[in-house]
């Protein structure tokens, strides 16, 4: 699907000038058109903080300006044409920003050599007044209210300690609200009162009400199916409700009304398949309450507390393809900024309700303008015990010429394996979908895999994976490869699993533990040796931190758990390794060490077996820095057309950009060592 790209002209056109310098000519795709360069998939989104105006006229954002220092832009939401550069100060860096509820002004936060600065912009001048320093620490804007439009709530922090502050914005005074600093996340009232709260405890959190004189707990969460699930939704304008999402009851989290001042409670939403999130909602600006939830099963399912708001949201997601994101409204209620999420980068759109009608803004990442993206597609599928695993199905640009799901022919597969393995809900981060882009306009059909003891479906949906990492989890995996196979998706022979942390993991077991089902594999910083893992991870952090990771993975201080540890460890299974394994891990990781990924090749290739292995000496757990990533791919692209067949675009000067180092088995991926020399 192409990007439209009435993206304001003049930072578009230099984008676009600067790509067509910049990127290497194309080769061939596999359905006959051009690979999209991957320094333009790894190349970072123009546009971030958009944000919506009290009166909905205007959206404002950050992106560079042509000296590349982030400035903030104004559009017309009802012509988005050409834009104002509102800011110009190239002193100190701009962090954040917030639209300010008087219409006059916005607040900034600026960084420079002394830290943190909340400053005011005027809007008209365009002046910048300073309100507050942070004298080397970081300032959060937590609380405006159009109530108070002079006033602002700020978490100012330094180290591990933070200051909740209350600011004038006309004269800069600052009030401490001592009794907030043991929080990191704070909720207040219209009129700028503390109503809700977290507190931080080790291995989780606890959430907290204020009745108007003290603090009472409404639980603590503290377990991989709670920390990640549960949390803080909101609190009503009035302050005498709170609303979170919690399933310390519950299998799946439900959304609770709370009474602040008497801890009364009631369910007022909840998904039977999913648990609802406490990010993604809709609220009522006239009270505060959640109109919109959001939960995941492959798509966005959004649930109506108020039923009111049902019907804006069937019209926008005829607007569009993809998920419809909430991400701010006018002061009234009557116009929201929505974005639409489709496995590519962002469209946003301003939506005016009295009207039902979308207009179109810009895409966050107009350098991709003028290419086509793989459009996803659910795919559902029913594990051998019959547990449904919800998966996301990538197909090249043209493969699937009656759009039935299924390409027109089996096409060479790959199958991405998150971390975690208890994440979940990624189904719409860029970082992670741009390289289900790459490697499907390189002719792969891609598969985004689930499986059990991921997060966001439920404690039993988690549970059902504790002490199977080397069992079902596995066969999860090979039931997904198996249904892909049965439906016409993938070409048996061309299986390839890839994945990072405990994918990488199961790449390690795929080739270890079902030599015959995959024709090679990839491995980013994975897990190689449980029972290491585990003794390791107590070195260095204690016991106490791994007692959950000892129910759900297995117990290194029993003999068996010890020998369960070691029945699922990949390093026990190299001898019988026959396919090539691609592998890669960061130095500075300190969730899984690189002597795991080390100790796997050391084992490969005393046996003389195929493996190819590089590391990025400052990279940490996941790869952070774009040269790391077009590195990594412009190996692995060359490594799975050898193995898979699929197009891969040359080498160019990504080996001498990156901060990387070949450890061993150059030899194994063709033209590498040349492309290493610099030939």
């Amino acid at each position: 699907m192409a990007t439209r790209f009435p993206f304001p002209a003049p930072l578009a056109a230099t984008l676009i000038a600067l790509v067509e310098l910049l990127a290497p000519p194309p080769a061939a795709a596999q359905d006959g058109g051009s690979l999209i360069p991957r320094s333009l998939l790894f190349s970072d989104p123009v546009v971030n903080g958009v944000r919506l105006s009290p009166d909905g006229k205007r959206v404002g954002y950050m992106a560079a300006d042509r000296q590349g220092r982030q400035q903030i832009w104004l559009v017309d939401a009802d012509n988005p044409g050409a834009p104002l550069q509102l800011t110009s100060d190239t002193a100190a860096s701009l962090v954040t920003w917030q639209w300010c509820f008087d219409g006059r002004h916005v607040l900034l936060v600026r960084h420079g050599a002394g830290g943190d600065r909340l400053v005011l912009l005027d809007l008209a001048s365009r002046a910048e007044v300073e309100r507050m320093p942070a004298s080397g620490s970081s300032i959060q804007i937590v609380a405006l209210s159009p109530r108070l439009p002079d006033r602002v709530v700020v978490a100012v922090r330094r180290a591990a300690n933070v200051q909740l502050k209350r600011v004038n914005l006309g004269n800069g005074s600052a009030e401490h609200l001592p009794d907030l600093d043991r929080f990191d996340q704070w909720f207040f009232d219209v009129g700028l009162q503390p109503v809700a709260a977290r507190e931080p405890l080790p291995g989780g959190f606890a959430l907290h009400r204020y009745d108007g004189s003290m603090w009472h707990s409404m639980g603590s969460s503290s377990g991989m199916a709670e920390v990640r699930t549960n949390g803080l939704v909101a609190v009503s304008n009035d302050g005498k409700r709170v609303y979170l999402v919690d399933n310390n009851d519950h299998d799946k989290a439900v959304l609770k009304e709370v009474e602040a001042r008497t801890g009364r409670e009631r369910v007022i939403a909840e998904d039977s398949l999913s648990d609802l999130l406490p990010v993604g909602v809709t609220l009522d600006p006239a009270t505060g309450a959640p109109q919109a939830m959001v939960s995941y099963f492959v798509r966005m399912r959004r649930h109506f507390p108020d039923p009111s708001v049902a019907g804006d949201f069937d019209r926008l997601a005829r607007v569009h393809p993809g998920d419809v994101s909430f991400a701010g409204q006018s002061l009234d209620g009557g116009r929201w900024l929505v974005r639409y999420m489709n496995g590519g980068p962002l469209d946003y759109y301003v939506y005016d309700r009295s009207k039902g009608e979308a207009r179109f803004l810009f895409n966050d990442m107009p350098q991709l303008a003028n290419v086509r993206l793989a459009q996803r597609r659910p795919l559902i599928v029913r594990a051998r015990d019959g547990l449904a695993l919800p998966c996301d199905l990538y197909l090249p640009v043209g493969s699937d010429r009656d759009s039935n799901g299924v390409p027109d022919r089996p096409l060479p597969t790959i199958l991405y394996v998150h971390g975690g393995p208890w994440v979940g809900n990624e189904w719409n981060l860029w970082l992670v979908n741009r390289n289900f882009q790459l490697l499907a306009n390189r002719g792969y059909a891609v598969i985004r895999t689930d499986f059990r003891s991921a997060g966001g479906y439920g404690r039993s949906f988690m549970d059902a994976g504790n002490q199977e990492w080397g069992e079902a989890m596995r066969h999860d995996l090979l039931d997904i490869a198996a249904r892909a196979t049965a439906d016409g998706i993938a070409d048996r022979s061309k299986l390839a699993m890839w994945g990072w942390s405990y994918g990488g993991y199961t790449s390690f077991s795929a080739l270890g533990m079902t030599p015959d089902s995959f024709a090679c594999a990839i491995s980013m910083y994975g897990v190689s040796d449980l029972v290491r893992f585990e003794e390791s991870g107590i070195e260095r952090y204690g016991e106490d931190s791994w007692e959950e990771w000892f129910l759900r993975v297995g117990d290194v201080r029993t003999a068996g758990g010890r020998e369960l540890l070691s029945r699922h460890s990949p390093i026990n299974y190299v001898e019988r390794i026959t396919k090539p394994l691609l592998v890669t891990h960061g130095t500075l990781d300190q969730m899984v060490p690189q002597e795991q990924s080390d100790s796997m090749v050391k084992r490969m290739e005393a046996l003389g077996k195929n493996v190819t292995y590089f590391i990025y000496p400052n990279e940490p757990h996941d790869y952070r820095a774009a040269e790391s990533w077009e590195s990594f791919w412009a190996i692995g692209e060359r490594f799975l057309h050898e193995h898979l067949g699929g197009a891969y675009e040359p080498y160019g000067s990504e080996m001498a950009r990156a901060d990387m180092r070949m450890i061993t088995g150059a030899k194994f991926v063709p033209g590498l060592e040349g492309a290493l020399r610099g030939n």
